[in-house]
Parts: C-alpha cells; sequence; structure tokens
C-alpha cells in the first residue's frame, strides 16, 4: 500500500484510516458508533446534538444536523432565492419545462435546470443512413454514430458486408460451422 500523503501531522492521521481498530467511541447510552478517526468521531455527535441548524427562509421550519445538508436544502428547493414571506415553504413549488412539447414537472429549480441542456441543440446535425433518423448536438457525434454503426466491412470469410457494430456477431456464426476462426478475416 502507498499513501502519498506529505504532511507528518496529516500522515498520522491518513494512517489511522488504513486501521482496522476504531478506537473512538461515541460516549451516547445505546450508541454503537465508533471511529478510527477523532475528528470523524466529533463529526458523528452532531447527530446527537440535534438538527441545530435551521433553514433561514421565513415560513420553512425545516431543520438539518449537518451545515452541509442546510446549504444543500437552500439549494435545491429555495434555489438562493430571497427568504420567503409568503409563510409557505418553497418546496411545494413544482418547476415545469417551459420547452414546447415536453412540460415535465420538477420539485427542484436545479433539476429543471438540468433538464433544460438536453432540449439545447447547438448545431443540430441528421445523421441519415438508410431508415436513420437520429439527431447530434455536434458533427463529432454525427460522425462517431456513422462509424460504429453504420460503416460496412468485408467479411473475408464469406465475402458478405456486414455493419461494423454487428461483425462480431457475424463472425461468431462462422465459428459455429468452424469451431476455429480469425479476427483477421475482417477488411475495413
Amino acid at each position: 500500500m502507498r499513501c502519498h500523503v506529505q504532511e507528518t501531522c496529516d500522515l498520522r492521521q491518513h494512517m489511522l484510516g488504513h486501521s482496522l481498530e476504531r478506537p473512538f467511541k461515541c460516549s451516547i447510552e445505546d450508541c454503537p458508533a465508533s471511529y478510527r478517526r477523532k475528528d470523524h468521531l466529533a463529526h458523528h455527535f452532531f447527530q446527537h446534538k440535534g438538527k441545530i441548524f435551521s433553514c433561514p427562509v421565513d415560513g420553512c421550519n425545516r431543520s438539518f444536523a449537518y451545515q452541509g445538508n442546510m446549504k444543500r436544502h437552500l439549494n435545491e428547493i429555495h434555489n438562493d432565492e430571497e427568504p420567503s414571506t409568503s409563510g409557505e415553504c418553497k418546496s411545494l413549488k413544482q418547476y415545469v419545462c417551459p420547452e414546447v412539447g415536453c412540460g415535465k414537472v420538477f420539485k427542484f429549480a436545479s433539476k429543471l435546470r438540468k433538464h433544460e441542456d438536453s432540449h439545447v441543440k447547438l448545431e443540430t446535425v441528421e445523421a441519415f443512413y438508410y431508415e436513420c433518423m437520429k439527431y447530434f448536438s455536434n458533427v463529432d457525434y454525427l460522425k462517431e454514430h456513422t462509424r460504429s454503426a453504420h460503416q460496412l466491412v468485408n467479411c473475408d470469410i464469406c465475402g458478405t458486408k456486414q455493419l461494423r457494430k454487428n461483425i462480431q456477431r457475424h463472425l461468431r456464426t462462422h465459428e459455429k460451422k468452424n469451431s476455429a476462426y480469425s479476427e483477421d478475416a475482417v477488411t475495413y
């Protein structure tokens, strides 16, 4: 095992993480938690202190044991907006996709923003090959799709042309006939 921690104090603490021993035990009655590191135990004690981080938005009575969870709540539920004065928590708000014909509904504004990225078509390109009518956001994706899905290759065993994506399956049909075949039997 090789560790890349440089500082001596950090290394000592880091090495405790590799130990199976858990010397730091929770002193709260009936709590079985134990930890390899003292700082992990200290973090654990927040759970016993109760939910000390309250949401600052007016009307929202959610509280959290950890500050990070409260910040995530603010970002996902309240979307960093000004505190509400209506007395209602904005978690009841629904976020509807404005894209024509979509109408998907999201509980969190952050999820809607992520979804909206799926509607962005920078250089919409149409891959038109046989009956394939797929759309791609840029030319590179189109080229990769065409190369992997539509490029024909020759089978040197039987001489037929096969799609690149199907050639391995095709070669297995020869394997069943002649128990040995080679990938050298393909001409690109």
